[in-house]
């Protein structure tokens, strides 16, 4: 049997629930990627706690 990967892509505001099963995320604000890294690493940065608590929406410093 051949070993195939199969790419999906799941949009969803439930951030949290969504890294529980995906292994790779990017956060997305306005159609720009603000931020990206394994579900791990989104997930336990405290940075990224704001994007995950679904309260507030996203926090994260603007560069302009």
């Amino acid at each position: 049997m051949k070993n195939t990967r199969t790419t999906i892509i799941l949009v969803e505001q439930n951030a949290r629930m969504a890294l529980q099963v995906a292994h790779y995320g990017y956060v997305m604000e306005n159609g720009k990627i603000m931020m990206e890294g394994t579900s791990k690493e989104l997930s336990d940065n405290p940075d990224h706690q704001g994007i995950l608590s679904g309260h507030g929406g996203i926090r994260i410093a603007k560069s302009y």
